[in-house]
């Protein structure tokens, strides 16, 4: 991974470090831990008894009993205790900060082992850099010694090499020193230790005795790890269309649109998998209240599905189904089928990991996945969560955290919409109107929702939510609904008539916007909020008539000035925009709106009696340097005026500023028509609003 870079660089420079990042990502995404939560591997060379099968290694982390929950940062292999097999210490950031696992192999597999402790005379005194090679009769293994271990570890200097007791004769061993030297050494008797001298040519026999272990010996505990999860969804998701074949062999599906009455269970099970069978046998035995709940099971074997591409067996599966009589559906999912669900639960948790088996899928009766079940689950904790489905959000929150506890929710209420509105910011239309609707419905149970005042509220976001789909017709309903509510309410008529005037019905839209502005004619706030709305309309002619009556009553106001200026502008009148917008700056020398509004005409008006270049660059100055330079709307009028001066460089570096801080910003569309500014700039010809 490369370090992160400390200063900016061009983009073409950073690449690798950002497919890094993404390399990260994926492993994670595919199950690996960050925060460290894996087990340790380990792996046994096959040697050459495998040569030409492409399988060079075993993974024995299992049986080796090595495969610990340690987070393990170093590790070293080295003979502590002297018997000739190789120990392991290591240091962690879990569990025991280090740990020693002492190898405690049978006398006869480990007493032929030799040792070497080198000296380099010519070359370096630790030897580090050379290879031995020792041939024991018809063996012939090599090491070499090295200066490093591994990640933060050095291994012990003495080299071992582990055998099992023989009645081999005495061997051989060949030293590359560093540097390029060799050396042959022969007497080596199996189970001894020796002192190897560079250049001496006889390899000294030292005393061999075990260690003696003063640390207390425990074993490991077995750490256990379970598949099995119930997960509440705060936000739920709409199920994706279900195929299966039941044991008649008709095909069946579950379809979420369609669906509408009851909820339903999709559950995963194979006859070879015991809980599997006990959980099918569970939901018989109940289920007589599972269906009080009107609750729908759909039992799927994977049986029809194998690793290999090998012919199906579904023998087992047909004799269970065939021994028990289940009375719920029961049939036989497809790959396909279950890759959706996999997909459906892996993009919840980002996790690309196969099912358990037994898998549960609870689905509301809209069609959207409100819990998963990794694991069994049982009766009662069903039928709990069969209630659980027509909650109250807050309800559900609750219920989604494994245990109580203080989790700051009281500072943060959970509102009647918040989770409409997150489906919106997530762009799920349906799943959003669905939990609006679920406000607006007469069956709704709690009380602070199903007051009129949230009631209205979930109608008007129903209605935006129509609206932002430019579906008048609903959006005007839904409105109307809202005003029902509250017929009180000047604002909500206010856009109810710009709904009614998009939709085509202009006689009610204008009654609407007559009653307003009658009742409203000495309220300042109405007045503005009906010339906007006629703005909305593109009547900009009333539009200004409403801003004028606002600012009759309100003449110090500086939005509902600037609000008259705009309206000008799109009336084709910029002359009067102009002598507005220099009134209020005049008043204000601080109104950066105004600033910037007046700059932008005086730059790219198409009449040449208006435009002002001197006076737009000088105004588009004084804004950017209150804005730091960062705000892209300002650069933008900036770059405008830059290039009505004729300082074509200069603007289209300051319209790159632009592009990138509306890039930051995520405002696409912007960046977009920036651009094509850029390309105006860069062939040295102004802007002209005409282009817009």
């Amino acid at each position: 991974m490369a370090q992160s870079p400390l200063k900016e660089i061009p983009n073409s420079e950073i690449g690798s470090y950002l497919q890094n990042w993404d390399a990260l990502g994926s492993m994670i995404t595919r199950g690996r831990s960050f925060s460290g939560y894996e087990k340790n591997c380990c792996f046994l060379n096959l040697g050459s008894e495998t040569t030409g099968s492409g399988i060079k290694f075993a993974d024995i982390s299992a049986a080796s009993g090595l495969n610990l929950i340690d987070d393990t940062r170093a590790i070293i292999a080295t003979d502590w205790d002297h018997d000739g097999d190789l120990d392991l210490w290591s240091t962690n950031r879990e569990g025991p900060r280090i740990r020693f696992l002492r190898n405690n192999l049978k006398k006869e597999q480990r007493s032929g082992s030799v040792s070497f402790y080198l000296e380099g005379t010519t070359c370096n005194l630790d030897a580090i850099g050379a290879k031995l090679t020792l041939k024991m009769g018809s063996r012939k293994m090599t090491r070499a010694l090295r200066a490093g271990g591994g990640f933060l570890s050095q291994t012990s200097k003495r080299i071992l090499f582990g055998m099992k007791n023989s009645n081999s004769e005495e061997g051989t061993l060949e030293v590359s020193w560093p540097g390029g030297t060799k050396e042959i050494f022969e007497g080596i008797i199996p189970g001894s230790a020796y002192r190897i001298v560079q250049g001496s040519g006889k390899a000294q026999k030292r005393t061999k005795k075990e260690r003696e272990i003063n640390l207390p010996e425990s074993r490991p505990e077995p750490q256990s790890q379970t598949e099995q999860a119930r997960i509440i969804l705060t936000q739920r998701v709409k199920a994706p269309l279900i195929e299966y074949v039941d044991f008649n062999g008709e095909l069946k599906r579950y379809e979420p649109e369609k669906n509408g009455e009851s909820p339903t269970l999709i559950n995963l099970w194979a006859s070879w998998c015991g809980p599997c069978v006990a959980e099918l046998s569970e939901f018989k035995k109940h289920y007589s209240q599972i269906q009080s709940k009107d609750l729908q099971i759909i039992a799927l074997t994977t049986e029809f599905i194998t690793e290999d591409g090998s012919e199906p067996d579904l023998t087992k599966a047909k004799e269970l189904i065939r021994k028990n009589n289940y009375p719920f559906n029961v049939g036989v999912t497809d790959a396909k089928s279950l890759r959706l669900l996999t997909v459906l639960h892996n993009q919840l948790f980002s996790r690309e990991r196969p099912l358990p088996l037994p898998s549960s899928f609870l689905f509301d009766k809209h069609g959207q996945l409100a819990i998963i079940y990794r694991g069994p689950i049982s009766t009662d904790q069903l039928i709990k969560d069969i209630n659980l489905l027509n909650a109250s959000p807050r309800a559900v929150s609750e219920a989604s955290f494994p245990f109580k506890s203080n989790d700051g929710s009281e500072l943060f209420k959970i509102g009647p919409l918040d989770f409409a509105k997150a489906y919106q910011e997530g762009n799920y239309f349906e799943e959003a109107r669905l939990e609006a609707q679920k406000i607006t419905s007469e069956t709704t149970t709690e009380k602070e929702n199903s007051s009129p005042i949230n009631k209205a509220k979930a109608w008007i976001f129903i209605a935006a939510l129509e609206q932002g789909k430019r579906n008048w017709k609903a959006a005007s309903e839904a409105y109307q609904e809202a005003i029902g509510l509250l017929p009180n309410q000047p604002l909500l008529k206010i856009q109810s008539g710009v709904v009614l005037w998009m939709a085509g019905n202009h006689d009610d839209a204008n009654a609407a916007f007559k009653e307003t502005a009658e009742s409203g004619s000495s309220n300042p706030v109405i007045l503005d909020t009906l010339g906007k709305a006629h703005q909305q309309i593109d009547r900009e002619k009333e539009a200004i008539n409403f801003f004028n009556a606002a600012i009759a009553l309100k003449p110090e106001h500086t939005p509902y000035q600037i609000n008259l200026a705009i309206a000008h502008q799109r009336n084709k009148n910029p002359s009067e925009a102009v002598k507005i917008y220099r009134e209020i700056i005049a008043k204000n020398n601080l109104a950066l709106n105004a600033k910037n509004n007046l700059a932008w005409i005086l730059a790219t008006d198409p009449d040449d009696t208006i435009r002002d270049a001197k006076s737009a660059l000088k105004l588009s100055e004084e804004v950017n340097q209150k804005t730091g330079h960062k705000n892209f709307a300002t650069l933008d009028t900036l770059a405008a005026a830059q290039a009505e001066s004729g300082q074509f460089a200069e603007a289209v570096k300051t319209i790159n500023k632009a592009i990138k801080s509306a890039r930051a910003a995520g405002k696409l569309q912007i960046v977009d028509k920036l651009l094509q500014k850029a390309v105006i700039y860069s062939s040295k010809n102004p802007y002209r609003s005409s282009n817009k």
